[in-house]
């Protein structure tokens, strides 16, 4: 969740006015958000037995 929301404070700032002037002089360009390949096989839990 953290990871989530730094990459969303990232994107803002690097879209808004002015920094977005300096952004793009250093390079620096919009990140990805976390996404997960297959959420039906994170969303399960894993079976334990003992």
């Amino acid at each position: 969740m953290l990871y989530i929301k730094a990459v969303q404070t990232y994107n803002t700032t690097v879209r808004q006015f002015p920094q977005n002037l300096t952004a793009k002089v250093l390079g620096m360009e919009p990140r990805p958000q976390f996404t997960v390949e297959n959420e039906k096989a994170v969303s399960t839990a894993p079976k334990v037995e003992f």
